[in-house]
């Protein structure tokens, strides 16, 4: 086998094996769970199908390798190359610790344990509430990584309707809305739609009297009551908060 090998075409069978090497690379990445790092959960159908079509295209492109030729274009390996070192090497393409997508840290519906709470009756929202993460007859609402998108969407939708809930929720500090006032900021995580290039911060705006003495990126738990003012003609729901504490960075995209 080797010796007939050798007496094909080296340009197609490194294509070959690059192609099946960026296939492993695509199947080892759902095994490890990783590609959450790249990719929307609901692609990892996609990724797989592809993973086994590269893997089985490079068998082919190997096995049918032509007789040896001397004349090749090497810059044709080159979009194959590049997503293949950007997948295997990790400091190149991986997100920072507060959005890696492969795992959680922390179970970030146990972070609201403010000593006097009734943590668990709070957490079962989730689980009673025909509305993800609000619970209308409680009047609180639980934000985690399941939920954190959609609820946010909805409260936007209708302010009012959400007004005086108690709000219990996780994320970082972030401040790059200008239109933020003093001791504001955005309570945020780390959305993701498609991939990696439209990664983009999703949260709540808060406020707290010391509201300024929280560093950017730093991690808290909150809990709060839902406020409404007008914000350009529209009521925009914000959050007092009422008790807060620092939390655990929450490893994971939150998707629509």
């Amino acid at each position: 086998m080797f010796s007939e090998l050798s007496t094909r075409d080296r340009f197609s069978i490194v294509k070959g094996l690059l192609y099946a090497t960026l296939g492993i690379a695509c199947i080892y990445l759902i095994v490890t769970g990783r590609y959450l790092n790249y990719v929307a959960p609901r692609y990892e159908l996609l990724l797989a199908l592809s993973g086994i079509a590269l893997i089985l295209g490079g068998i082919v492109t190997v096995a049918w390798a032509p007789q040896r030729q001397y004349k090749h274009n090497w810059r044709t390996v080159v979009p194959i190359v590049i997503p293949l070192m950007l997948l295997i090497v990790p400091p190149v393409l991986v997100p920072t610790a507060q959005v890696q997508g492969s795992a959680r840290i922390n179970d970030d519906t146990n972070n609201f344990d403010f000593s006097s709470d009734d943590i668990g009756e709070v957490i079962t929202i989730n689980n009673e509430s025909k509305e993800p993460g609000i619970s209308k007859d409680k009047k609180e609402i639980v934000l985690n990584s399941d939920n954190f998108y959609q609820t946010i969407v909805k409260m936007g939708s209708n302010a009012e309707q959400y007004k005086d809930y108690t709000v219990y929720m996780t994320g970082y500090v972030n401040r790059d809305d200008n239109t933020l006032k003093n001791n504001e900021f955005t309570l945020s995580r780390m959305a993701m739609t498609c991939c990696i290039a439209d990664i983009a911060p999703v949260g709540m705006t808060v406020h707290k009297e010391n509201g300024d003495s929280f560093q950017n990126d730093q991690w808290v738990s909150i809990e709060g009551k839902v406020s409404t003012r007008d914000f350009h003609g529209r009521q925009q729901p914000y959050i007092e908060i009422q008790k807060v504490k620092a939390a655990e960075p929450i490893l994971g995209y939150v998707y629509p």
